[in-house]
């Protein structure tokens, strides 16, 4: 009879998100997805969910283990339902979340969706929430050995995605890293053409830019540094990031280098 009972998940799932990260969350979900796998390869070949169960003069089966099948369906269905479960509880601590950044700034374009109804907020939006998230929970862990700053924010424009990202005026940023490259001090040297090829590449891309900022708050010495996530896309404003860099100079002192200019629209 063991074979009709060895189905147990290994997983146990939460009945809040109380004490749960969003990663532990997609974690847990990829487990259940992973015991779906699991259970449907127990099905006898050519069975699936809707097959018959009785031949056709009522009686079960004989061509397969018809009490196997039964235990086997019972347990995807209770799978399934985790699924379902886990999603909502996902879905719940997004939503938890972004209550949590609301009340955190009265900076409007700073939280993804603030201002906007549920219509409103784009699937990249919340593509972009979930990674930004996801980072959030990592925030403790970054590590800036050897980073200085090599640009300066100014100018983010409400709703653009410099705004979705989380930007702040005077931010400064240390790094940014996207699929196929990446900026820091040892390879910026100022120049904003590299800048502007990073961001036209991640145009539309699901993957966006992780930027490392440094801004003027949170420690004893002024400073924190956060990790965000940067989608670079049209929008209703001008551009494709909707904000202006200025180069910083390696003194510190901002070479004011407006990239607003012609030939370098791409960032307001």
């Amino acid at each position: 009879m063991e074979k009709y009972n060895n189905f147990n998940p290994t997983y146990t799932l939460p009945t809040s998100t109380t004490n749960a990260t969003l990663t532990e969350l997609e974690q847990l979900k990829q487990e259940i997805i992973t015991h779906l796998t699991n259970l449907t390869s127990k099905l006898p070949p050519n069975v699936t969910m809707e097959t018959p169960l009785l031949d056709a003069n009522g009686y079960p089966r004989s061509d397969f283990d018809v009490l196997l099948v039964r235990c086997v369906r019972a347990e995807i269905i209770k799978a399934r339902n985790d699924l379902i479960g886990v999603d909502d509880l996902i879905e719940k601590l997004v939503q938890e979340k972004f209550q949590t950044l609301n009340k955190k700034t009265n900076d409007v374009g700073a939280s993804v969706g603030v201002g906007r109804t549920d219509k409103e907020t784009t699937k990249l939006d919340v593509e972009n929430a979930v990674k930004k998230l996801q980072i959030d929970d990592d925030d403790s862990e970054i590590d800036t050995k050897g980073l200085k700053p090599i640009v300066s924010i100014h100018a983010v424009q409400k709703s653009s995605p410099a705004a979705q990202a989380g930007f702040k005026e005077n931010d400064l940023i240390l790094s940014l890293t996207s699929k196929a490259d990446a900026l820091n001090v040892t390879n910026f040297k100022g120049d904003l053409k590299k800048l502007k090829k990073l961001i036209l590449e991640t145009v539309e891309s699901d993957d966006g830019v992780e930027v490392i900022v440094q801004r003027n708050e949170g420690d004893a010495e002024g400073k924190k540094v956060v990790k965000l996530v940067l989608n670079p896309k049209k929008w209703d404003g001008a551009g494709v990031v909707g904000c202006r860099f200025d180069v910083v100079g390696p003194l510190g002192a901002h070479h004011l280098l407006n990239v607003c200019t012609p030939g370098n629209k791409i960032f307001n």
